[in-house]
């Protein structure tokens, strides 16, 4: 959305539900390909996010330069993505993945 000359707003809203996994047991060959449930009998919890963007742009004749501030996942939500599925181990069912943190990016870039 543009508000003002040059300067230009954004977001980007995400709401995912989450993934199906199971527990998994070693194969004859020692894999970790076995199912000890049935398939997808988990599932993650569902997360969501926001993201923000500020853009300024700067005019210089036949070039601009250009202000770029990022904020990601605003709500902080550091949801469980992932989760040890093996089950002969002491660390089964322990977080081994989550969404990423809240973040701050500032970009300036010349354009010619």
């Amino acid at each position: 959305w543009q508000f003002l000359r040059n300067t230009i707003v954004g977001g980007y809203f995400r709401a995912q539900s989450g993934s199906a996994w199971q527990a998994l047991e070693k194969t004859y060959y020692g894999n970790y390909l076995g199912y000890a449930e049935p398939a997808g009998s988990r599932r993650t919890s569902a997360w969501y996010n926001l993201d923000l963007q500020l853009q300024h742009v700067l005019p210089l004749g036949k070039y601009s330069f250009t202000i770029e501030a990022r904020f990601m996942n605003i709500f902080n939500t550091q949801t469980v993505t992932g989760y040890d599925s093996r089950i002969d181990q002491p660390t089964f069912l322990n977080p081994t993945s989550y969404a990423t943190p809240r973040r701050f990016v500032l970009t300036a870039y010349f354009n010619f």
